[in-house]
């Protein structure tokens, strides 16, 4: 009662409220807080779990709150009162507590009692602004609850379909053929599981259409497909014939339900005809000695047919049931080897026997990671003779670098050894005691690992290593698809490898392992021509060990061969990456600064004087002291002709053999332009 009398009080109140709104300038502003706190309120108890107490009385507390506001907005301009848009709060409590209905009746109310308000205090009605405190009311109180009930309508529609197509993928056992009737659709688990369910409506829907003919030829009221679980001796509708319907509308669970379950488990027809008119049969629907479910025909007036008539008609449609799901299992196996065979070819054509070997590992990975639900994919190269190995190419965001090695007890490196594969389902027990590729490699969250060696004539040359971060990410069946990659790229990439390797000794001085003449020349070429185009100097290294024909004489051809090996392991060590050091000839060696002026190659070259003349060479248990003189110059500082710029340091180097060697000495810069206009 005390709502009802809450809002007699506010209709009464209205006669006096003209005199109060006189003159009363503070009244507006007080109806926009109170519409204000409204909205904050609303919003903060949509964000916050409402407590059960205030979520039953909220009506009520919303119709007593609701009659002081409504005197505040009759007293402060009616429908033209910034109050009048608190109604949009109201509406969504009563909608969202008793109903979008409630909530439309709420909605009416308010603007019935506007109207009121504007006809008592003014004698005539504000017609724009009571149609836009109405579709306030609507917009905030009905609009988003109904929008969010057709949200959630649809989404449990799609639950129930995908339920249904689960269902029916459920427990698909071998096929005529052999095969399992679920296989990989698309080498992907997520191209898996959207091309089952897309086909698994499709069948589905060839089912309901099967069931409806059924239905209208036996005279029944529906007929169901029932699929048999054997394992839990279970069964779920799996399709029916009544239309635009979720769940079978016309099926009696308690008194039919234990016939499908007998049928089932019989193999036989049941008949349930009292009175000799049949309401009721169910058969098994099986083939090849296999069985699919139970179909079951009801109706409960009874069916068209005797009871005898009605098990063989049944029986019959049944037959023709079986053979429909065996079709669809063959179309399964065609699709999904259809699915099979176009990935593998895809990925395969990425892997062009054309490519470098840089580019062919890189496309392998990515396959990889293609045909499986890996994170994280490398491409090992293995060496059997030297019971080591070393990653060649990584996938994107891999922690582990390429040219990172693998030796030892590592996981990969054992595999490699037995040329066996591994799927490791949960690997974090498995890494706690060995690492992947070696000791020292970078940690990462490896919950799945798959590891497919690459053979050729028998002998391990490589490997294709997929890592994913959660457990059973990678399936047997995805494990698979990564043995076929793997025959696919090994022939390619052996041929790839041994090109490159061909490409390199011909290109690599054999004695101390650096670069040759040839490569040298190809390389001064290329970066000459890079810095014509942009600008930046290049600048060359000429470094001579200083008598070298002494130490050919006193200890031998053979120390002379470890003494330019030694000469060439301290360059190596001492040179950045993006730097290019040779052979050029005898005991000359030569090292290419790409984007290096003439200060920091004499830097360079004096750094490398002295870490030489530090480090004696051994051979045999014997040191032998070893220094080196350079010349250096830098194109184009020390000369405008490209091909200058070797003879230049190389008169450098003789400078600094004239001036006793061991020491370095420079080409001098020819003048610039602004150079020579001023002198």
């Amino acid at each position: 009662m005390t709502v009802p009398a809450a809002w007699i009080v506010a209709l009464a109140s209205l006669p006096f409220l003209r005199r109060l709104s006189t003159g009363a300038e503070w009244l507006p502003w007080a109806a926009a807080i109170a519409t204000l706190g409204t909205y904050g309120l609303a919003a903060r108890w949509l964000g916050t779990q409402v407590p059960l107490a205030l979520r039953h009385r909220l009506p009520m507390l919303l119709g007593l709150v609701g009659a002081p506001l409504f005197v505040l907005a009759a007293a402060s301009g009616g429908s033209a009162s910034p109050a009048a848009l608190a109604a949009g709060p109201f509406v969504l409590g009563f909608a969202w507590r008793l109903g979008l209905k409630q909530g439309a009746l709420v909605a009416l109310a308010a603007v019935l009692l506007l109207l009121v308000a504007d006809l008592a205090l003014f004698g005539a009605v504000d017609v724009p602004n009571l149609l836009a405190a109405g579709a306030a009311g609507v917009a905030v109180g009905i609009a988003p609850l109904w929008y969010g009930a057709r949200v959630a309508a649809a989404g449990a529609e799609a639950r129930r379909r995908l339920a249904r197509v689960e269902g029916y993928m459920m427990d698909r056992r071998v096929t005529p053929h052999g095969s399992s009737a679920i296989g990989t659709t698309d080498l992907r688990r997520e191209g898996q599981h959207v091309h089952q369910h897309a086909e698994g409506l499709t069948h589905l829907a060839e089912l309901d259409r099967h069931l409806r003919d059924v239905r209208d030829a036996l005279g029944g009221d529906e007929a169901i497909f029932w699929k048999w679980n054997e394992g839990k001796g279970t069964q779920i509708p799996l399709a029916w014939s009544t239309e635009d319907s979720d769940t079978p509308a016309h099926f009696r669970y308690e008194e039919w339900a234990p016939l499908v379950k007998w049928s089932a488990e019989e193999g036989r027809v049941h008949c349930l005809a009292p009175g000799d008119v049949p309401r009721f049969v169910a058969s098994p629907i099986q083939r090849r000695g296999r069985l699919y479910g139970v179909l079951s025909v009801s109706a409960v007036d009874g069916l068209d047919l005797a009871p005898a008539r009605a098990q063989e008609w049944v029986t019959r449609y049944a037959a023709q049931a079986a053979l429909l799901s065996e079709l669809f299992d063959i179309r399964r196996e065609y699709s999904k080897q259809s699915h099979h065979s176009v990935a593998l070819y895809n990925a395969s054509e990425r892997m062009r026997p054309n490519l470098k070997p840089a580019e062919l590992g890189k496309a392998i990975c990515d396959a990889a990671l293609d045909v499986t639900s890996g994170s994280r994919a490398a491409l090992v190269r293995w060496d059997p003779a030297s019971d080591s190995g070393r990653v060649e190419s990584v996938s994107a965001d891999h922690r582990v670098p390429e040219q990172h090695p693998v030796q030892g007890d590592a996981i990969v490196a054992a595999q490699c050894r037995t040329g066996q594969r591994l799927l490791k389902q949960n690997a974090y027990h498995l890494l706690r005691r060995r690492p992947v590729f070696s000791a020292g490699e970078a940690r990462r969250d490896i919950g799945c690992l798959a590891i497919v060696p690459l053979e050729s004539d028998g002998e391990t040359f490589g490997a294709l290593v997929v890592e994913a971060d959660a457990p059973e990410a990678i399936t047997e069946g995805e494990e698979r698809n990564l043995r076929l990659l793997a025959a696919i790229a090994a022939t390619n990439l052996q041929v790839s490898w041994q090109m490159e390797e061909v490409s390199r000794r011909a290109r690599t001085d054999e004695l101390t392992g650096l670069g040759n003449r040839r490569q040298f020349d190809e390389e001064l070429e290329r970066l000459l021509e890079q810095t014509d185009r942009h600008g930046q100097p290049t600048a060359l290294i000429v470094a001579d060990v200083d008598h070298f024909k002494r130490i050919n004489d006193t200890h031998g051809h053979d120390a002379g061969d470890a003494v330019l090996r030694h000469v060439a392991q301290v360059f190596m060590e001492a040179i950045r990456t993006p730097d290019t050091c040779a052979r050029y000839g005898g005991e000359e060696i030569v090292v290419l600064l790409p984007q290096t002026n003439l200060a920091g190659a004499t830097e360079v070259a004096d750094r490398l004087r002295r870490s030489l003349e530090m480090r004696p060479a051994v051979f045999e248990g014997q040191e032998i002291p070893v220094t080196c003189s350079i010349g250096v110059a830098a194109y184009p500082q020390c000369t405008t002709q490209r091909d200058g710029l070797f003879s230049a340091a190389d008169l450098a180097l003789y400078e600094a053999k004239s001036d006793g060697r061991n020491r370095v000495r420079c080409a001098p810069e020819v003048p610039t332009a602004q150079q020579i206009v001023r002198e």
